[in-house]
């Protein structure tokens, strides 16, 4: 009795550890060490080095994993060692990309300048220019041409823009004042950049700053490329001003216009004629039409006031000057 004693003590004990066996087996949970609990993602130092083990079935998403009955996926077929070319080079599948060819640009020298009307030989006029005249005008003591572009619903002309394919850029090199452009930049429509440097054309009377002329419009037609030059102050200052150049596009002069009939903000070129304009304070003021060919002034409209902006609009040209809306008809 006494031997049988200490097993029927622990006969309780052994009971209830089974019982408790039962009971984590058909829950699923395996029972921890008390000594010993399991650590937790929260409680684990990262290791962001650590190499992550490659998914298997057990742990990858179930969306991911293909369908027990799939088929296994094929082989990539080999390459064609008798179709391959003989000088393939093996690095080739991993160069980098070509890199896109840089813009070309170039300098275009305007081999000859003059200070005076020129036109060079064998030039001749167009036959037909086109015939301007007043349809309507609005006076007002002083005419506001933002407001006038606004109200209207017109894009201001300006030298820095994009027309046609090619692109317009004025630069200011050694001049007082950034919108005293003496550089033209002209990217064409085959992605190369030309500059063109009319330094030259900007001389100043005594050195006065304001009397220099400076770029203020150009207009590419026909491969001919055509800019207005003008200082914005009193002729008397510096009478060689307000006038167009136009040159071909390795910068061959073809004509100069005489001086005083363009120092508006911009001018148009409707079929083989130039409508520009000058005017200035106690000056005349005039809608001037110009030869496309050669430069040489066909007519020329009187204005109340010199002309700031021309826009082609509806089969007709409208005009802001200092202080009248003027609408021109032109056949």
């Amino acid at each position: 009795m006494k031997k049988l004693f200490p097993v029927l003590f622990a006969l309780p004990f052994i009971l209830t550890s089974c019982h408790l066996l039962e009971k984590f087996q058909s829950e699923g949970e395996t029972p921890t060490p008390a000594e010993a609990p399991a650590a937790t993602a929260k409680d684990a130092p990262a290791d962001t080095n650590a190499e992550q083990p490659a998914p298997t079935p057990e742990t990858q998403n179930p969306k991911d994993a293909a369908p027990a009955d799939a088929p296994a996926p094929e082989a990539p077929d080999a390459p064609d060692a008798e179709n391959a070319p003989a000088n393939a080079d093996p690095d080739a599948q991993n160069a980098a990309p070509t890199e896109a060819a840089p813009i070309k640009e170039r300098i275009v020298a305007i081999h000859e300048i003059f200070n005076h009307e020129f036109a060079k030989d064998g030039l001749q006029k167009a036959e037909k220019h086109a015939k301007l005249k007043v349809k309507h005008k609005k006076s007002s003591e002083w005419l506001d041409t933002d407001k006038w572009l606004e109200d209207n619903q017109f894009e201001k002309p300006e030298l820095n823009r994009v027309e046609d394919g090619y692109a317009f850029e004025g630069k200011a090199r050694s001049m007082p004042y950034e919108y005293q452009y003496n550089i033209l930049m002209l990217g064409a429509p085959d992605g190369s950049v030309a500059q063109y440097d009319f330094s030259a054309f900007a001389n100043a009377e005594n050195d006065v700053v304001f009397t220099r002329p400076f770029i203020h419009y150009a207009v590419v037609k026909d491969d001919t490329l055509y800019v207005s030059i003008a200082h914005r102050t009193y002729s008397k200052m510096n009478p060689n001003t307000a006038f167009i150049i136009a040159m071909d596009l390795e910068g061959n002069v073809l004509w100069r216009s005489k001086t005083l009939v363009c120092n508006a903000q911009n001018f148009l070129i409707i079929d083989d004629t130039i409508i520009c304009g000058y005017g200035f304070t106690d000056e005349p003021d005039f809608v001037y039409t110009l030869d496309r060919n050669t430069g040489a002034v066909i007519d020329k409209i009187p204005l109340r006031s010199g002309p700031d902006y021309f826009i082609l609009s509806d089969g007709v040209i409208r005009l802001s000057t200092y202080n009248t809306d003027y609408t021109l008809s032109y056949k």
